[in-house]
């Protein structure tokens, strides 16, 4: 029996999810809707699951390479799992298997896949000869803003029923851009802690925006 492939007339939910950022809109949803298709007509039967446990392999194997100072390969995979992150989405969408604990386990092997990836790049930082003060200083600020920026939009959407329209805030927004640094490093070191540094400021500025509208009530 032939598989009936997804698109925006027999499912429209299945093009993305509300709260795509631009990134996951026009660079990862067109690859990673094709994987899925692929993958359908393969394999009938796949699940979400399976492409949680290929994101989570990928992320980690960018943390190896990362960890052996082969950053171009590193922030390639870096990338790469962020694509396929979206398709365990796509998949369960398609067979009307979205579910609590899928949510939970996506979210979680994200948190996973950055914290180590993150801690692997400060890591290979100091070892290719920036200072450990700088690189724990970074790793310890840039996590920390991550982090936040999540928890402000979850809680917003939790408690007012608000989300925070941003862009380059996003995780795949975050994801990429940290993946070219990666790339840019071993050709022009200085221009990528430079712009390390820019983006990790821009990050705490939209934590303290947040922070300010909700605290002074000037919501958007």
């Amino acid at each position: 029996m032939p598989v009936k492939i997804f698109n925006s007339t027999t499912n429209p939910k299945l093009g993305g999810k509300k709260g795509d950022g631009w990134v996951s809109t026009y660079f990862n949803r067109p690859i990673s809707t094709r994987i899925s298709k692929l993958s359908l007509k393969l394999y009938p039967r796949i699940k979400p699951i399976h492409f949680t446990v290929v994101t989570l392999s990928i992320g980690l194997l960018a943390t190896m390479l990362t960890l052996t100072l082969n950053l171009i390969a590193a922030g390639i995979l870096f990338q790469l799992a962020s694509i396929i992150d979206g398709c365990d989405g796509e998949i369960a969408r398609y067979k009307n298997m979205m579910s609590k604990k899928g949510d939970y386990l996506d979210s979680v092997v994200d948190r996973i896949i950055d914290s180590s990836v993150l801690t692997a790049f400060a890591y290979s930082l100091w070892k290719l000869g920036e200072r450990i003060d700088f690189v724990l200083l970074w790793l310890g600020t840039f996590l920390t803003f991550s982090f936040l920026i999540s928890y402000t939009s979850q809680n917003s959407r939790r408690l007012w029923g608000v989300d925070h329209h941003g862009t380059i805030e996003r995780r795949d927004t975050r994801v990429l851009l940290v993946s070219l640094i990666m790339i840019m490093y071993p050709f022009f070191p200085k221009l990528a802690i430079l712009t390390l540094i820019s983006y990790t400021t821009i990050l705490a500025t939209f934590v303290g925006y947040r922070i300010f509208i909700v605290a002074f009530d000037k919501w958007p």
